[in-house]
C-alpha cells in the first residue's frame, strides 16, 4: 500500500516538472508575448487538473452478502 501511494506522487511529480519546464523555457526576453502566457495559462490549469483528480475519492466495490 505504502508502494502504491509513493508510486502515485512520483508520477505526480513527474508530471508536474512536465508542465513545468516549457514554462520554463518562456522567461527569454524574446518570447514574453502571447504564446508564453498561453503556455503558462495551460501549465497552471493543468496542475488544477491534476489536483482535482488526486483529490477524487476512491470508490471500492460493495461486496453482495
Amino acid at each position: 500500500m505504502l508502494l502504491n501511494e509513493f508510486l502515485k506522487e512520483h508520477r505526480k511529480v513527474e508530471e508536474l516538472e512536465a508542465t513545468v519546464a516549457p514554462v520554463e523555457g518562456c522567461r527569454g526576453a524574446a518570447s514574453k508575448g502571447f504564446r508564453c502566457r498561453l503556455k503558462e495559462q495551460d501549465a497552471k490549469i493543468q496542475m488544477v487538473s491534476d489536483k482535482l483528480e488526486m483529490s477524487k475519492p476512491v470508490l471500492e466495490p460493495i461486496e453482495n452478502r
